[in-house]
């Protein structure tokens, strides 16, 4: 056996689950057969403990010649420990040699002591994860999330029409939007981005799951504008009976738009067993930016402004008691703000001051709202630059005061 420190660890450290070249009686024999240090140091790299390295490199420089003419085998020379002393591993999860503290471990498989593995750690694992919507119970409030600043829940998926699948869905604006995107990494100030929160719901009148529950995109282009893609919740796995999941969908059209009705996002929504396909088309009211205006005198300076086709008026008629809750109701179906540092509620003069930039453009929408306390009547007046947009708003106030 060449006993060149190379060509051994070329020889035998590779090799796994193999036994070692000498046999534990020729090991013995061969050790009482040599009295210099030299052979001695030869025998032990092949045994499993052998003399620390400060020994090996003096004997082995001290008694080459002596062990040459006896076992014909070559000790090795001086083979100095690498730097840092740390173990100095062989290739793979053979076997490695310590020169720190001139020990071989023979590991076949296993990872020896003090080697650092190369698998990744738990946090790189995590690194990136995203969760599939978690079922709770269908009694649980969890639908307050977000609740000043979202519209009216619409009803995408009947169960009736989708093997006892309800779904339902609704546009969140503000500070709840801005939230969602930034845990996507989107843009809340992009325009063009639309963020719905949608809830699953399994209402089987048998005891059976809904599994693979999934949203599909589907590409839809409305003239100009076209979706660009579309963020949907992972995939649900299993719904059981009585159980639902929310998730959070973000569309990312090719620009914003003024028009009613130019952005139309179409998808499926599939279970293991069907599918059915959906469309949402945000009125221009959901789409309003947030805007605030600091003062009712400079809101009051700009409104005189807008005159002529620029404004758009009509006549208010409800109940009383529901005149302290027309603020809430208007803003469900329009995103529009009030004055900065006032609540949402009508003023000591019987005044209701509302504000919101366009999605395309600078252009600001001013509403003022007047109704007496216990009347049930009043007007209702839409300014902007563009008429279009002031008769639009002015639609939607109205239908959101007297649904």
């Amino acid at each position: 056996m060449n006993c060149d420190p190379e060509t051994m660890v070329s020889e035998t450290l590779p090799v796994r689950a193999t036994a070692f070249p000498f046999s534990r009686a020729s090991m013995v024999r061969r050790r009482n057969s040599r009295s210099n240090a030299s052979s001695s140091n030869c025998l032990m790299w092949a045994s499993s403990s052998y003399s620390s390295s400060s020994n090996w490199s003096s004997s082995s420089s001290s008694s080459s010649s002596s062990s040459s003419s006896e076992g014909g085998l070559n000790p090795p020379a001086a083979v100095p420990p690498n730097a840092t002393g740390t173990l100095i591993n062989m290739g793979g999860t053979g076997n490695t040699i310590s020169s720190a503290n001139g020990a071989m471990a023979s590991s076949f498989g296993a990872t020896p002591t003090g080697v650092v593995s190369s698998t990744s750690s738990a946090i790189d694992d995590l690194r990136g994860l995203v969760m599939a919507p978690v079922a709770v119970e269908a009694t649980e409030g969890s639908e307050s999330n977000g609740e000043h600043d979202s519209s009216n829940w619409m009803q995408l998926v009947r169960p009736e029409h989708c093997g006892g699948l309800a779904v339902k869905a609704r546009y969140l604006r503000g500070l709840a939007r801005k939230k969602e995107m930034m845990l996507k990494s989107l843009d809340p100030a992009n325009a063009a981005i639309i963020c719905v929160e949608i809830v699953f719901s399994n209402k089987r009148t048998d005891s059976m799951s809904l599994r693979r529950v999934k949203i599909l995109p589907r590409k839809s282009q409305n003239g100009p504008v076209f979706t660009k893609r579309t963020l949907a919740p992972l995939e649900i796995a299993e719904l059981k009976k009585g159980k639902k999941a929310s998730g959070t969908l973000c569309v990312e059209f090719s620009k914003a738009s003024n028009r009613d009705g130019d952005l139309v996002a179409k998808f499926e929504i599939k279970t293991s067993t069907g599918g059915v396909p959906v469309e949402l088309k945000p009125s221009l009211g959901q789409l309003l930016v947030p805007h605030t205006v600091d003062s009712a005198k400079e809101f009051d300076s700009t409104f005189a402004q807008l005159q002529g086709l620029q404004r758009a008026s009509a006549n208010l008629s409800l109940k009383p008691e529901m005149r302290d809750k027309l603020p809430t109701l208007i803003l469900k179906d329009v995103a529009m703000s009030p004055l900065k540092n006032t609540k949402l509620a009508f003023d000591d003069n019987d005044q209701l001051r509302l504000v919101a930039r366009l999605p395309a453009t600078e252009s600001k929408v001013y509403v003022l709202i007047e109704c007496k306390k216990g009347a049930g009547s009043g007007t209702i007046v839409s300014c902007c630059e563009d008429a279009v947009v002031a008769n639009s708003v002015l639609g939607m106030v109205k239908h959101a005061a007297i649904a």
